[in-house]
């Protein structure tokens, strides 16, 4: 007997999971996508929907996605890492784009001589930081928090 798996077309995952794309859990990238459908076969995924559901129906962040938010503004707060210094200090940022990115030159990439095309890093005003070469968080923002709290 095949059980029936819970799926969504992945157009549809990302329209009602759009506000939730801070949390990597419900990043398109980490879903489960066949044929187009992003299907939920565990038990684990399940929740996930259902998370994913009542965050569309009622506008309500899962307790699991503000706790992790909690937890990482108290490191970073710990850190001294102050966001709007860090982009500040970032340049010639180009964008902002459809999507609310800003692209500009990576620093960890800035530090080995790479990215002299200055789009490896991208960024959000909500604090998103990603860089397309693969550069950790923290060796980005390093510099960017006060020196006697790094280890």
């Amino acid at each position: 007997m095949r059980i029936k798996v819970p799926k969504m077309h992945w157009t549809d995952y990302l329209e009602i999971a759009g506000g939730l794309k801070k949390d990597p859990r419900f990043v398109l990238s980490n879903q489960d996508i066949e044929n187009g459908y992003v299907k939920f076969r565990s038990e684990k995924r399940l929740r996930l929907l259902t998370e994913i559901l009542e965050y569309h129906n009622t506008g309500r962040l899962p307790v699991s996605t503000i706790k992790m938010k909690a937890m990482t503004d108290a490191k970073m707060k710990k850190m001294g890492f102050e966001f709007e210094a860090f982009i500040q200090s970032l340049p010639n940022p180009k964008g902002p784009d459809g999507n609310g990115f800003y692209q500009t030159r990576c620093p960890s990439c800035a530090k080995t001589g790479g990215d002299t095309g200055e789009d490896h890093l991208c960024y959000t005003m909500d604090g998103v930081i990603h860089c397309y070469a693969g550069c950790k968080f923290f060796d980005i923002v390093d510099g960017y928090y006060k020196k006697e709290e790094k280890k």
